[in-house]
């Protein structure tokens, strides 16, 4: 498949997807929407593998199996900049990726995009399927990091900016949306081990089942109130 093939099929995934995503970047130059294209038909790979298996091999060695080599992390060598872009045969477990990844190799390479933050955002979907408890705000910190403030990194990339401190608002903005995710569908949430971190739990005299209960306890208020005062730090 050939690169404009590739863009090709990354839009068809992100239309598909019924998304406000995809309309909302309609003004932007083309270039521009192809590339967000490309990350959200790779977001949405690592996504459907992660819901469709529910099981993950040891430290993602499948994906970095088969990842392009533009992509693999490189032992003893610094990640933040494109390297070798080769591309390898994408890992049979990981359906599609053979028609999205040129697309998303040449994003990266066109913006300049720091490959860790890929990682990142894959680790965040191992989180998703290994990790049932945060015992500590700063673990649901790092989860929060890798499956949302890996988001803004990487559309940051892509809009452009000349302040450094842009990359930092991005990944701030990135983790309030997803505590604010995470307090919105707590109740929903809390059969799945809630995302609340188990440090809070005796702090406020609450269980996990707490928060499935129809009416909130006041240690479910107060718990939620201190979680949303964080929020505020971004």
């Amino acid at each position: 498949m050939n690169l404009a093939e590739s863009y090709g099929q990354c839009h068809r995934i992100a239309r598909a997807s019924h998304s406000n995503f995809y309309y909302a970047f309609f003004l932007l130059p083309k270039p521009k929407r192809d590339g967000l294209a490309a990350l959200y038909a790779f977001m949405r790979l690592v996504d459907d593998v992660a819901t469709k298996a529910r099981t993950w091999p040891p430290s993602s060695a499948a994906w970095q199996s088969g990842a392009p080599h533009s992509i693999k992390p490189s032992p003893g060598k610094n990640n933040s900049s494109m390297a070798n872009t080769a591309m390898a045969t994408p890992a049979s477990s990981l359906d599609g990726a053979a028609e999205i990844l040129p697309a998303l190799v040449d994003t990266m390479q066109r913006y300049k995009m720091p490959r860790a933050i890929l990682h990142d955002l894959i680790s965040g979907a191992e989180m998703d399927l290994t990790v049932k408890t945060y015992p500590t705000f700063d673990r649901l910190r790092e989860y929060c990091y890798r499956v949302a403030g890996t988001v803004g990194l990487t559309c940051t990339h892509v809009f452009g900016f000349r302040d450094a401190r842009a990359l930092d608002l991005a990944e701030k903005l990135g983790l309030a949306f997803q505590l604010t995710n995470i307090i919105r569908d707590v109740h929903e949430d809390h059969k799945l081990g809630a995302f609340i971190p188990r440090g809070r739990f005796q702090r406020y005299g609450v269980s996990p089942a707490d928060f499935g209960r129809a009416e909130a306890t006041l240690g479910v208020r107060e718990c939620s109130l201190r979680i949303r005062t964080r929020l505020q730090l971004y």
